[in-house]
């Protein structure tokens, strides 16, 4: 790699973590960090990415997936599975076939694109796109769901 790539590295170290307000002692964070290098290297890896270096924090294992869910994580990144998981529609419909529970959805959106009850809605405007919010809400509303 480049020397600039790693300047760039050390610059952003310098200006968003040891200028942060909220760090711990320089000490103290490079002890926890070799620490955690020597021990558990999952929450060295994510020990400035997750922010571990501010004052109070202390429960470092409630942020960290074990190693199989990052291995199973991995393994859903595969391209067969991507599509599912982009795709609300699709993402219901497989997951139905098995037959786990999900929150019905009241519509689901392709770019510029929403599907309601059958109905395609093309949405071109923060106006357009406003009223369509206002009838879902109603809608759900009258349903008894949640619209999020």
């Amino acid at each position: 790699m480049k020397l600039s790539y790693y300047k760039s590295k050390v610059t952003d170290f310098y200006r968003v973590i040891l200028k942060d307000p909220c760090r711990k002692n320089i000490l103290i964070m490079s002890g926890e960090f070799l620490w955690f290098l020597l021990t558990n290297r999952s929450i060295a890896r994510n020990y400035f990415l997750k922010y571990f270096y501010r004052k109070g924090f202390n429960n470092y294992s409630h942020y960290i997936l074990p190693l199989k869910a990052q291995f199973r994580s991995w393994d859903m990144n595969d391209e067969i599975y991507c599509s599912i998981f982009w795709n609300k529609y699709l993402f219901e419909k497989f997951f139905s076939q098995f037959n786990l529970k999900l929150a019905k959805n009241l519509a689901y959106y392709v770019n510029s694109l929403f599907f309601v009850n059958g109905r395609v809605n093309q949405i071109n405007t923060p106006e357009h796109f406003l009223d369509f919010i206002r009838t879902m809400t109603v809608e759900g509303s009258s349903k008894g769901t949640l619209f999020i």
